[in-house]
């Protein structure tokens, strides 16, 4: 029971009281009776609103942090399908060059790059099983650099881009030769 509620109940009861000493207060006590039976109704309307007001925000904040779970997955999802479509480059025998296609895909790959200012990428160079393993990893640091200096002149974040070697220690496919001759884009969203 609220304070306003008691405090009309006590003056209820001292008029109750002296009610039966005069009769024509009696009208007076009737409008009190009904003024505090209303604040009382009042009072229990509002408790009710406040009730349903708490369960919906408790409902709503349960659907926020699901609609965020989901955001949440959502966005990894996304950054995942990001990182795999970006595309290798690929390079001629003995070469570093980059030529039509290596370029066309280099421009792609930096729309999505600038589009994840996040990303920490590794160009790692790769090289076919020919040639000594010191040629293969030099050749693949030369590829590597072919890439940075593109980006570079094309308006990437270099402070966000390294080149690694591996040379021929990371084929794929060991009698095609030409899928191994390539430099990867390799994603961590930590910095090195």
């Amino acid at each position: 029971m609220g304070r306003l509620t008691m405090l009309f109940g006590i003056i209820l009861l001292a008029l109750l009281w002296g009610c039966t000493s005069h009769p024509d207060l009696r009208p007076q006590l009737d409008e009190l009776t009904y003024q505090v039976d209303s604040l009382d109704f009042q009072a229990n309307q509002s408790k009710m609103a406040v009730r349903a007001a708490m369960m919906d925000n408790s409902r709503l904040r349960d659907e926020l942090a699901e609609t965020e779970m989901i955001a949440a997955e959502l966005s990894a999802w996304l950054e995942d399908e990001y990182v795999r479509a970006l595309r290798p480059i690929q390079f001629g025998f003995d070469s570093a060059h980059l030529d039509a296609i290596a370029v066309r895909n280099l421009l792609y790959n930096i729309g999505i790059m600038q589009t994840n200012y996040d990303w920490y990428v590794t160009l790692a160079g790769h090289c076919d099983s020919r040639g000594s393993d010191q040629y293969n990893l030099r050749l693949g640091a030369l590829r590597g650099e072919s890439i940075y200096r593109f980006i570079e002149t094309h308006g990437g974040s270099m402070e966000q881009i390294r080149v690694r070697s591996h040379g021929e220690g990371m084929t794929l496919d060991g009698t095609n030769h030409a899928v191994n001759r390539r430099v990867e884009f390799e994603v961590s969203y930590e910095q090195w």
